[in-house]
């Protein structure tokens, strides 16, 4: 089940994805002609990010840059929501946009011998965008945007998922908010409720782990999700804090107070982790070289080979529980590891979701029971066996939908 076409998303496909400079990624599903980005990556290096407590869509992401680069200078992610990015001035400085749809009244162009802007009115104040030559198509969207009363402009919020005395663990419910089709998260939601309902697994813990379902699904389909500036993780602290550890091998800092951080030298990236890495093998192979924050030791690992010639190596990841995720932060030094180098802040966030997909997985076969170190050594047999005792026989390759 997938969730229906609002008509802002008709808008924004009429209006502003007929140029080619316009990347329509609705779903973040690549237009096939624009292979040089996509929306989950920009996503990262832009560390402009749906918010996935509303269940936020991505429906396009423009770059004024015609060529994949370094970091984008002008832009905007374009949601079923607001429009949200930045602007390059002439002075070297940016000019920030954040527009929600139903706040906008109003909107003017000015066009003159070295400039073309738009003005958008936005409830109490204006703001001002100057994208060049591609303002005529945002003037043509905003203009259909007012035809349209301005509680109709945004659908209605898809929030994580709730529990009721008729589905106790939210998951039935869930499977009503996915984006888009999905039969690895429809299965693993009915698995949980089963599973709830036949005594196997507590509903706090079935209900805990399908927020962390929903949350990884909307992380793989519309780009890494923020929740009050800081990027969303599925994984509990403790887990993510393992898997990165294991990725990179033992931190050069790690404290605890007042939140978790933990320092990375990217060059001591693990590479054999992601050899035939898919979301049924997940971190099958990891249990030899996690690290465990609480018993402090690391197993000999092969490093793999170092990224590119970068000027910035070292990252430090900050890190805290919210409720079934975690809420992190990537620095470099004291600046936004997106700002500070983008590539790496890439990688790091794209590494991750692999291995989020997996770690997922296996909790939902196992629950918080089982240790770090104990999970990663099941063998993936067993974890189909695992669901097979809930569910009966099933087509493992769903697992790997």
């Amino acid at each position: 089940m997938a969730l229906p076409q609002h008509p802002v998303e008709a808008l924004v496909r009429q209006h502003l994805a007929k140029e080619s400079e316009l990347l329509d990624g609705s779903h973040c599903k690549l237009a096939p002609e624009w292979e040089w980005v996509d929306v989950c990556h920009a996503i990262a290096r832009t560390a402009v990010a749906p918010e996935h407590q509303l269940g936020e869509r991505p429906l396009a992401f423009f770059a004024m840059e015609k060529d994949y680069p370094e970091s984008f200078n002008g832009y905007l992610l374009i949601t079923d929501r607001r429009m949200v990015g930045r602007w390059p001035r002439l002075n070297g400085t940016f000019g920030q946009v954040h527009l929600r749809y139903a706040w906008v009244t109003a909107v003017k162009q000015e066009k003159g011998m070295l400039s073309n802007k738009l003005k958008v009115q936005h409830a109490n104040q204006v703001i001002e965008m100057s994208f060049g030559p591609y303002c005529d198509q945002l003037k043509a969207f905003f203009d259909a945007l007012l035809t349209v009363p301005p509680e109709q402009r945004e659908p209605m919020p898809y929030g994580l998922p709730n529990a009721t005395a008729e589905d106790p663990t939210g998951a039935l419910g869930a499977k009503a908010t996915l984006i888009h089709d999905d039969p690895r998260t429809v299965f693993l939601l009915d698995y949980l409720h089963q599973a709830n309902a036949h005594g196997q697994m507590p509903p706090d813990i079935a209900g805990d782990l399908t927020t962390r379902l929903v949350i990884q699904h909307r992380n793989e389909s519309c780009g890494r999700g923020v929740n009050d500036g800081s990027w969303m993780s599925p994984l509990g602290r403790d887990d993510l804090s393992n898997v990165l550890v294991a990725l990179y091998q033992q931190p050069l800092h790690h404290v605890e107070d007042p939140h978790r951080s933990l320092t990375f030298d990217s060059r001591n990236k693990v590479d054999k982790l992601l050899d035939g890495l898919d979301k049924v093998a997940g971190a099958a192979d990891l249990a030899a070289d996690v690290f465990s924050l609480n018993a402090g030791g690391i197993a000999g690992a092969a490093i793999g080979a170092a990224f590119g010639p970068k000027t910035i190596n070292n990252f430090t990841a900050l890190m805290m529980d919210t409720g079934s995720f975690c809420s992190f932060r990537l620095f470099a030094g004291n600046q936004p590891l997106s700002q500070a180098e983008p590539w790496l802040a890439e990688d790091v966030c794209r590494t991750l979701e692999r291995l989020e997909g997996a770690m997922v997985l296996r909790r939902c076969a196992y629950g918080w029971g089982e240790s770090v170190q104990n999970l990663l050594n099941v063998p993936l047999g067993d974890i189909v066996q695992r669901f097979s005792g809930v569910v009966g026989e099933f087509d493992a390759r769903v697992l790997a939908a």
